[in-house]
């Protein structure tokens, strides 16, 4: 049983799928009747290079669609190839003497260029023109190159080269130039799953339109890879359902990238790593799902921000939909924020000793940091319902309890200094001591200690250490996890507790420049100075 890719490869012109801007100005310059003798065909893998080459390689040659002659201006005229003919069936079998394909990677040197010239010298031996489709021609030597510079530049009548390249740019320029060039695109999303449900009607095969879907994804634009998707899917099931799909491409449903997305938004820390969790047990790879998380909430910041363009081509109008709600649960900066988390994390993966802790990891930091203030939400509102009723309280009993009123404020002043004298105490033991902290960090860290040396302290309330920066690297680099710990283990030695930190990027101020102002002088006359000299010197 033939593989999709190659049975369900495009015969003629009108077949070609996602490249129109090829397809449509190669048949109109055949139909008018200009036929190069030099074709370049370059673009990304599996989108249709060599296939179009094949078509035009039966489109001059085809038996059935003969060319027409316009007998007044001496022009041959091509049309669509009809597939059918004898010669169509033997290019689209691959045994036609007279259409030669050269695997360039193989068949790199000035030997084979060399037996190419001279053969190619020779008539056609059933077609009317002998075709040569030289493949990944980027691979060609220098000197198979130079070999091949002078029959490109003057080729006998009968014979036309078609190279095909996914790297133009390796190729001699004096090559290109003798060449008509045509750029082939990676395929967008409603190309490709256009191109697999031709493949599914002609098979009769039962799929989930989800499920195709995520085969155009993860071929990444290539039709060949989509093919050999949806054969693989389809030979081990039957069917191609999206479950299937995702657990052969051991990639993760977007049901699971929402759910986590969901969790992350509301601020879930133990169910989100429960859900960590459970992937790594059920055999989920870790690093593929966090390629797909990144990509979804890649999608949900272009919807949040208005670049829904984007996403056109790869994604329908109900998963726009879905996208767009979603980026309702957050905010753009929170968003923002998350997605560098998860960045570093996925950057982590790759050496973490246990898989999922820099995922882990990255939850706790997001949900620590911007869900704090959710968090502190309900109690501000408790105590301002407090306050409220207390105000209530004091308005109905004003008269009555004057006195205690006076003697809490008292103790409530007096309670603020003592913080207020004990928050300062702490401050200047903290500024007394930070010379010390960072001989300390010195000794583990000296990069960190350079970095920590060019911050200043800000004000400090008792709770929350404030470093200010200057520079938005030196904040990043000490914001790291890692240089974080180092930096609270040798505060919580030197202080015995922990410190909250905010770290601020702040403007570096610009020292007023004092003029100092010239001593008073005052000026000797000349006898004076004689005067002097003679009694110094007698």
């Amino acid at each position: 049983m033939e593989v999709f890719y190659r049975k369900y490869r495009p015969q003629k012109f009108s077949e070609v799928v996602g490249q129109k801007q090829v397809s449509e100005t190669l048949k109109k310059s055949l139909e008018a009747g200009k036929l190069s003798h030099a074709y370049l065909f370059t673009g990304p893998k599996g989108i249709g290079k060599t296939s179009t080459a094949r078509i035009l390689a039966k489109a001059i040659n085809c038996e059935v669609s003969k060319v027409t002659k316009d007998a007044k201006v001496g022009i041959t005229r091509f049309g669509e190839p009809c597939d059918t003919c004898e010669s169509c069936v033997a290019i689209r079998e691959g045994r036609h003497l007279d259409i030669l394909e050269i695997d360039a990677a193989s068949n790199r040197g000035i030997d084979e260029i060399r037996d190419l010239r001279e053969k190619i010298r020779l008539a056609p031996s059933s077609a009317k023109y002998k075709v040569y489709i030289i493949d990944e021609a980027h691979m060609l030597t220098n000197e198979a190159f130079n070999a091949l510079l002078k029959t490109l530049e003057e080729p006998p009548e009968h014979a036309v080269f078609i190279l095909c390249t996914t790297e133009a740019h390796k190729l001699p320029q004096t090559i290109v130039s003798r060449c008509q060039r045509f750029d082939f695109y990676q395929a967008g999303g409603e190309a490709l799953q256009e191109y697999l449900r031709r493949i599914v009607d002609e098979e009769k095969l039962k799929t989930e339109p989800e499920a195709l879907e995520l085969i155009a994804q993860k071929s990444e634009g290539s039709f060949r890879d989509a093919a050999k998707i949806l054969d693989q899917v389809s030979a081990s099931t039957g069917a191609v359902t999206l479950e299937e799909t995702a657990k052969l491409l051991a990639v993760s449903q977007k049901e699971s990238l929402a759910k986590f997305f969901d969790l992350l938004c509301n601020k879930k820390t133990d169910e989100a790593l429960q859900f960590i969790s459970s992937l790594a047990k059920s055999g989920v790879s870790l690093r593929e799902f966090s390629r797909d998380f990144l990509e979804y909430v890649r999608k949900i910041l272009l919807v949040k921000v208005g670049a829904v363009g984007a996403l056109y081509e790869t994604e329908s109008k109900i998963e726009l939909e879905k996208l767009s709600k979603k980026s309702t649960l957050i905010e753009k900066d929170d968003l923002i924020e998350l997605i560098n988390i998860f960045i570093q994390a996925d950057i982590d993966l790759r050496t973490a000793t246990i898989v999922q802790l820099p995922y882990e990891l990255a939850v706790v930091k997001f949900i620590g940091e911007e869900g704090k203030r959710v968090a502190e939400e309900p109690q501000k509102k408790m105590e301002s319902q407090k306050e409220s009723a207390s105000v209530d309280t004091q308005e109905e009993a004003e008269d009555s309890n004057n006195s205690e009123k006076e003697n809490g404020e008292k103790d409530e002043v007096s309670s603020r200094e003592e913080n207020l004298e004990k928050t300062k105490i702490e401050s200047q033991k903290l500024k007394e001591g930070w010379l010390g902290v960072l001989a300390k960090v010195k000794e583990i860290n000296p990069s960190l200690e350079t970095l920590l040396r060019a911050a200043e302290i800000g004000d400090f309330d008792g709770e929350i250490l404030r470093l200010k920066f200057y520079y938005r690297f030196h904040k990043d680099k000490v914001s790291e996890f890692k240089n974080l710990q180092i930096l609270d283990r040798i505060l919580q030695e030197k202080f015995g507790r922990k410190f909250e930190y905010k770290l601020i990027l702040g403007d570096r101020k610009v020292d007023n420049i004092v003029v100092q102002e010239k001593p008073n002088v005052t000026l000797v006359s000349d006898s004076d100075l004689e005067e002097a000299a003679a009694e110094i010197f007698s």
